[in-house]
């Protein structure tokens, strides 16, 4: 039975993969500018990516990759202009499963649209190591998408904050929303995660930093905190390189909070990029943050004194 769903799988891959070629027929000069900016979410594991992800298809008009554009991620296009799933999405449930969303419509990662062009392994893409065809070929992807939709394209899929680099040359007109997270926390999520994934605290989850392999080697703690910062570097590494005027910093708690006044604050920075976005539902006052202890009591005394004693720059 793994052998017959593993050639379904490959057939299923090859299919999606053959038509790059309608793709490529839809835009012949990938170069010009988009018709609309593009907007990046980024941040590390755990610290409420999907949640903003989910509240910004809520209350604006954004296009974005559905769980359906994923079932033929090899032509999203097609998918939005034969069923523009973003128009038929109504409101978020703002429910998750390690960051997987539920429904048709809903706003999804969409990875293997991405596997298109960047590996799975190694996840960190410097420039020096992306294809510059494929490369080309993304370009002109999210071009026929934004002609299919007609409306502004918003993005999460958590590996891009290791790709920022050829991202930012790719699509010099995006800007980028980081979300940022108490490091406690997030660490605390990520080993939750682990746990109940894989039933260890020792095996890796999610984003898969430059240096891996030394924090493979780490204790739990390290590494969890190594690979929180890590993400963080590469974005600050990226603001520097394409202009800190292209990315706005996010905190979490106050999004929770108050996430309608930070709704107009993400307005406000994307009007000032060329997005006049319309509110067109509210959001609710506040999302409860959940703050009771999950994991094993003493592993998460040995997270907090790790910080305590190599603080970061939170």
């Amino acid at each position: 039975m793994d052998s017959v769903k593993k050639t379904l799988l490959n057939i299923y891959r090859a299919f999606n993969n053959s038509l790059k070629a309608l793709e490529a027929i839809q835009v012949r000069n990938p170069d010009k500018p988009l018709p609309y900016p593009i907007v990046f979410i980024l941040g590390a594991p755990r610290s409420g990516t999907t949640l903003l992800y989910q509240s910004l298809v809520t209350a604006f008009d954004f296009s974005y990759f559905s769980n359906a554009h994923c079932r033929l991620f090899g032509a999203p296009w097609l998918v939005e202009r034969a069923l523009n799933p973003s128009s038929r999405f109504q409101r978020s449930s703002f429910r998750s499963r390690f960051g997987t969303t539920s429904g048709w419509n809903a706003p999804s990662e969409c990875g293997d649209f991405w596997y298109r062009f960047f590996p799975r392994h190694p996840q960190y893409v410097g420039m020096e190591d992306a294809d510059p065809k494929k490369m080309t070929e993304l370009r002109a992807s999210v071009h026929a998408f934004l002609n299919a939709s007609g409306k502004p394209l918003l993005i999460k899929n958590l590996p891009c904050a290791l790709r920022l680099e050829p991202l930012c040359k790719v699509f010099p007109e995006a800007v980028f929303l980081v979300v940022c997270r108490n490091e406690t926390d997030t660490a605390h999520s990520i080993l939750e995660s682990r746990e109940k994934l894989y039933g260890s605290y020792e095996r890796w989850f999610s984003l898969e930093p430059p240096d891996i392999g030394r924090l493979k080697s780490k204790s739990v703690p390290e590494q969890v905190i190594g690979q929180i910062r890590a993400v963080y570097r590469q974005i600050d590494k990226a603001k520097e390189q394409a202009g800190s005027h292209r990315f706005m910093r996010i905190r979490y708690e106050e999004f929770c909070a108050e996430p309608n006044k930070r709704l107009e604050e993400i307005q406000a920075f994307l009007s000032r990029h060329g997005l006049d976005l319309v509110q067109k539902t509210r959001l609710p006052e506040s999302f409860d943050r959940r703050t009771d202890i999950t994991i094993d009591k003493e592993l998460y005394d040995e997270l907090v004194q790790y910080i305590k004693d190599n603080p970061g720059n939170e």
